[in-house]
């Protein structure tokens, strides 16, 4: 398994939005969940609709009565699509409490599955946080790319250090679809990858009306995919399974894309699909056979 954590530092630069679509371009095969782990908080919930007690909250409490490896079923919710959860509790109180529960952290730890947790902003009085990014085989801090967002991330970066030994990196958020040639230059943390600011295409993600073609069309999926190779290259020496590059994943349900597609159907990035014997890859896995977790967003509104 390979536990991934993204956190920030200052505002809100979609950390929330960026797990769910790193857990969307998930390997093919590989079960994947997402765990809502912020203490000020989980957004998740109320975005889709979903039950606020299922979740890390419940995950939680059977944890502390669980004297044995935890089963995380019967926490899990699903995001339109199919996308597997554990959503953040709320309020912020609620979320603290759930937060001090290190036994349902440690928990999460040894679940025989990846995890993506969304840490939410750093905290440095929450425990259950400090745990998750000591312990994460790969951090990564999602910030903008103004001079106090960086100046914040350098001093997190300094503390974060001191207490684990994996792969720490940084998501820069810009304006630009492309990254500049400078982007890597002067930053306190290596850069993993960069993620363009498109607020319409991540307004779709978060469960608003939009269309599909625009969310295929985005360069947030492809930057999602450029920080999952990351994550992958990253860990293969201290995560538990070893990963296999490939391309976008979905699960086979009804108006979806075939696995190995992006969400337009079209390999992403130039990439060719599972299949394809010119690029020597193997033959499909039949619909009998499991997709992955690895999801699209799907929007609420009627695609055009």
């Amino acid at each position: 398994m390979t536990v991934v954590a993204l956190c920030s530092v200052k505002g809100s630069p979609g950390v929330t939005t960026l797990a769910c679509l790193l857990g969307a371009v998930w390997p093919v095969g590989t079960p994947v969940v997402v765990a809502e782990c912020d203490p000020a908080g989980g957004d998740v919930a109320a975005r889709f609709g979903l039950q606020g007690r299922t979740g890390m909250a419940s995950f939680a409490l059977a944890a502390r009565r669980a004297g044995e490896p935890l089963e995380v079923e019967p926490h899990l919710q699903y995001l339109p699509g199919g996308l597997e959860i554990l959503v953040g509790a709320r309020p912020m109180e609620a979320a603290r409490a759930v937060d001090a529960e290190t036994g349902g952290v440690d928990a999460l730890l040894r679940l025989e599955r990846d995890v993506i947790v969304d840490c939410g902003r750093i905290a440095p009085d929450a425990s259950g946080q400090r745990l998750l990014l000591a312990r994460a085989d790969a951090v990564v801090i999602v910030a903008r790319s103004d001079v106090s967002s960086l100046g914040h991330v350098e001093t997190a970066a300094a503390r974060l250090r001191q207490e684990r030994s994996g792969a720490l990196a940084l998501a820069l958020v810009t304006g630009h679809r492309h990254a500049p040639r400078s982007a890597g230059r002067g930053l306190p943390l290596d850069l993993a990858v960069t993620i363009p600011d498109d607020r319409a295409a991540a307004a779709i993600v978060r469960g608003e009306a939009g269309s599909r073609r625009r969310l295929a069309r985005s360069p947030l999926v492809e930057a999602s995919e450029r920080l999952r190779r990351w994550i992958s290259a990253s860990t293969v020496a201290t995560s538990s399974a070893a990963r296999t590059a490939r391309p976008f994943a979905a699960r086979p349900v009804s108006g979806q894309s075939l696995p190995g597609q992006s969400l337009s159907g079209q390999p992403l990035s130039g990439q060719s699909l599972p299949g394809d014997p010119a690029a020597g890859w193997p033959e499909p896995a039949s619909w009998a056979q499991p997709a992955g977790s690895g999801v699209p967003i799907e929007p609420s509104g009627t695609w055009p």
